[in-house]
């Protein structure tokens, strides 16, 4: 028999997969076959990118922290149980592709297991299909393919939308239980996106951001309307700014998985969106504000100085707006006399 670390770092060299159980099944085998390889395959560490690259999805933010306190931060038994879970949602999917009756129940069902399906369902979804359906030669299509595309499609879809009504049914009872970021990021809920993609958007711009305002030797803490400038310029720099007056009101300017990435040119509140998010990330009291015929930010000043606006859409010509000097002109512009 060969040495414990040499069969170790043989199952290390499995490569983990998100659609294809080859790697994990052959750990499983390990744990099967005899003492030695058994041992070797229960080393939990083993099991975490094979679990990293599966599970990208939890209900609640703190959901795998509760799981990994509670599996003693094993990575073996984090996946089983995950896949666990799984099994009986992929049971119940069956249920749906093979039986018409009681499918609105069955659905209501996953529905409510939420995100922590959702890395099941959304490999469902991605099921190879029979070549006369435009599925590829080379992959074998799995047993009713495209029923279970379908209503893994469905399910993740009403998933996203019962989390996006959830959530804004909480401002109703407290309005600061939900953040404004938050808030906005999920109407594309509504167009079947997880809201942790929505979140790893914002979170990547608020890193290069950082970096941005890091390389101009700006300083958060020193100068705010000047890491507000700096901020609009970063997003100027990324694509972002005022959409063409054409498009204004094209339906694409209100989703973010649109305005942040295809959709770059919008309208205020979803620049204010993105700045918020960006001026939050980096520890500025940044707020939206509903103005006369725009949407601004508010920014919250330290004591001893004045609060002030942002005007992402704008910046161009003028991003900081003085409450002071520029609000009373650009009321009289609007025909609203100041009080």
């Amino acid at each position: 028999m060969l040495p414990l670390d040499l069969y170790v770092s043989v199952l290390e060299q499995l490569e983990a997969h998100r659609t294809e159980p080859d790697a994990v099944l052959t750990l499983v085998s390990c744990l099967q076959t005899n003492s030695e390889l058994r041992e070797a395959a229960l080393v939990g560490a083993l099991w975490e990118s094979h679990y990293r690259v599966r599970y990208l999805h939890t209900e609640e933010h703190d959901s795998e922290s509760r799981l990994k306190a509670r599996c003693n931060s094993n990575w073996r038994l984090m996946y089983a149980e995950r896949r666990r879970q799984d099994k009986v949602a992929l049971g119940l999917l069956d249920e749906m592709t093979l039986h018409r009756e009681g499918r609105y129940k069955i659905a209501a069902t996953l529905t409510s297991m939420s995100f922590d399906i959702w890395d099941a369902l959304e490999i469902q979804g991605s099921l190879s299909v029979p070549t006369l359906f435009g599925g590829s030669a080379a992959a074998t299509a799995a047993p009713y393919a495209l029923t279970r595309r379908f209503w893994a499609e469905a399910i993740l879809d009403a998933i996203s939308r019962r989390f996006a009504v959830l959530q804004w049914g909480r401002l109703t009872e407290d309005t600061a239980s939900v953040s404004f970021v938050d808030a906005f990021s999920s109407l594309s809920c509504f167009f079947g996106k997880p809201p942790q993609e929505m979140h790893a958007h914002l979170l990547a711009l608020g890193g290069a951001c950082r970096k941005y305002l890091l390389k101009q030797r700006c300083s958060v803490d020193s100068d705010l309307p000047d890491a507000c400038t700096k901020i609009c310029q970063f997003m100027h720099e990324q694509g972002f700014g005022a959409v063409e007056p054409t498009r204004f009101y094209d339906i694409s300017n209100h989703f973010p998985h649109l305005y942040l990435t295809t959709n770059k040119r919008s309208i205020p509140i979803s620049l204010v969106h993105i700045f918020v998010s960006l001026a939050r990330q980096l520890g500025i009291p940044a707020s939206p504000i509903e103005f006369p015929a725009r949407v601004l930010a508010h920014i919250s000043s330290p004591p001893g100085s004045d609060d002030f606006l942002v005007d992402p859409y704008g910046a161009d010509i003028k991003p900081i707006v003085s409450l002071r000097n520029d609000v009373p002109t650009m009321l009289m512009r609007l025909g609203i006399p100041p009080l």
